[in-house]
């Protein structure tokens, strides 16, 4: 079984504004055709909970090795992009990029050659260097005004990397939903490590696009997550139809950066305004991922 890496190289990788790839066609057009036919189901995703509007849903890979309704080709497509060989093609793929990044990383922790891997959920950091995920997600519909999935963050920062497989039903012809790349704005280059943020969410005014990705089959968007790798979604319309993806997480036993809390409380109002008023009817947000 291929994997979502098993056909990029190293020299795939864009550093700017921070590490990450995109990948057209990231997998096989057979495989993807029957990861679509046989894309779980919301209630299957959602577990019966109240599916509410634009929210965000998963099945770990925990949940998918457990699952007696998951397909066969799901549970195998889900193994091989979170098992050994997986993380042996990331490494091969972004470990320059890595130490571009953290000069220190393998000072810190230990040569990324040298990592164990373990499922998220199933493992720990006891028996693996770092636990992979390998997760089924979805969007739900938008049942309510037009909305974001998740405006300008960064990522945990205990997870080296994000990665999502875009898998978009041939009859989804929804508008948004698209990945946004932001980078800093100039004036705030000096002072981003000083907690413009609101759990994890960026004030607006202190970013700028740099590209979008849009939100179409078999398209691989993967990075390095840092205090620089900005990144939200685009405001979905109205719709019965659901967002589809494959989300990639690896955790390490450490964390990447800090966040530092906000300067002052007239800083914190002032961010937590402009929040409200760029992202307003942002849906509440589950797991990590876009």
């Amino acid at each position: 079984m291929e994997n979502v890496l098993s056909k990029v190289r190293k020299e795939d990788v864009i550093m700017d504004p921070f590490p990450h790839i995109v990948i057209k066609n990231a997998i096989s057009d057979e495989l993807c055709q029957q990861l679509l036919a046989e894309f779980p189901s919301t209630d299957q995703v959602t577990k019966g909970q109240d599916w509410g509007s634009n929210k965000r849903f998963n099945l770990s890979s925990k949940d998918v090795a457990d699952s007696t309704v998951v397909s066969q080709v799901w549970k195998d497509f889900i193994e091989a992009n979170h098992n050994q060989q997986f993380y042996n093609d990331f490494v091969r793929v972004f470990k320059d990029a890595i130490l571009s990044l953290y000069p220190n990383f393998e000072q810190q922790f230990k040569p990324l050659g040298e990592f164990k891997s373990g499922v998220r959920k199933m493992d720990d950091f006891s028996n693996a260097d770092i636990l992979i995920d390998s997760l089924i997600s979805i969007n739900t519909p938008v049942a309510t005004k037009p909305n974001s999935v998740r405006a300008g963050h960064v990522d945990a920062p205990d997870k080296l990397f994000t990665g999502l497989l875009y898998l978009r039903s041939p009859e989804d012809n929804t508008q948004g939903g698209n990945l946004e790349i932001y980078r800093y704005k100039k004036r705030y280059q000096q002072n981003k490590a000083q907690g413009h943020w609101i759990n994890a969410e960026i004030e607006s005014g202190c970013i700028d696009l740099v590209k979008t990705v849009t939100y179409e089959n078999n398209v691989l968007v993967m990075f390095i997550n840092s205090l620089e790798s900005l990144h939200g979604v685009t405001v979905r319309e109205k719709t019965d139809r659901t967002r589809t993806f494959m989300n990639l997480v690896g955790e390490i036993n450490g964390k990447l950066y800090t966040m530092k809390p906000l300067q002052s409380s007239r800083f914190r109002r002032k961010v937590r305004a402009s929040i409200k008023r760029f992202t307003s009817g942002i849906s509440a947000y589950a797991g990590g991922g876009d």
